[in-house]
């Protein structure tokens, strides 16, 4: 490996959906990544407000020497247009702060359909698949299954000593669907009383009404596969 190249430790192994990738060292751009399993990394998992034991940020501490770029192997699952009675394409869904150790920082906010967008390109309609930020560009893709993960590079103004990188999951400014599509639907066959002419069954009529409690969806999940820092070779 190019000796400009650092490799950041994740200490994890939690990514519930992610592209199958190989193990080992994989090259991306001219940018290695060492996968330590083809589904392990970081999740930020920002589920539902009742949920306990969500895992909403993550600090990685590290200790690297001029670095002037810091390239980030990531995507988000339930990364969808609509979902759970919002619309979340163009929000922030989570953000990337890189410190120094002289206390300089440089956070990039995670927007949907900007610099991060779903794993999975198969059959989901609402599933958001366009990237508009130049910092971010494919790294794997399978047409067979419809599996992806992008690289984001966030370049920093200067070398740094790098001490913490940090990864958030934050939800911004969702748009509100109708309320409707907020609740459970139950759903009956309700049989009439007569039966339908000319048939000996009674007749079945479908009904639907809304239910219970407004539902709580899975919101976009920050989903980290790899870090590598680049160096200035200082």
């Amino acid at each position: 490996m190019n000796s400009n190249f650092k490799i950041v430790n994740l200490n994890t192994n939690t990514v519930w959906e992610s592209p199958n990738l190989p193990v080992g060292w994989i090259n991306i751009g001219n940018v290695p990544f060492e996968l330590k399993s083809s589904k392990g990394g970081i999740a930020i998992n920002r589920t539902a407000p009742s949920k306990k034991n969500n895992l909403r940020s993550r600090d990685l501490y590290v200790d690297v020497q001029g670095v002037r770029s810091v390239y980030f192997l990531i995507n988000t699952s339930f990364g969808l247009r609509v979902n759970g009675g919002h619309e979340w394409e163009g929000c922030q869904v989570g953000s990337i702060l890189v410190s120094a150790m002289n206390g300089d920082t440089v956070e990039r906010p995670l927007i949907l359909g900007v610099n991060i967008r779903d794993w999975y390109r198969g059959f989901q309609p609402h599933a958001v698949f366009k990237l508009e930020d130049e910092e971010a560009v494919e790294a794997f893709y399978n047409k067979e299954t419809g599996e992806s993960i992008d690289m984001l590079e966030i370049e920093l103004p200067t070398a740094m000593h790098l001490g913490r990188i940090s990864i958030e999951a934050r939800l911004e400014s969702p748009i509100p669907l109708e309320p409707a599509t907020l609740h459970d639907i139950k759903a009956e066959l309700v049989e009439t009383a007569l039966p339908a002419e000319g048939k000996k069954k009674p007749k079945t009529e479908f009904s639907a009404e809304l239910v219970g409690e407004p539902i709580e969806t899975s919101y976009p999940r920050v989903q980290v596969l790899g870090i590598t820092c680049k160096t200035s070779g200082y």
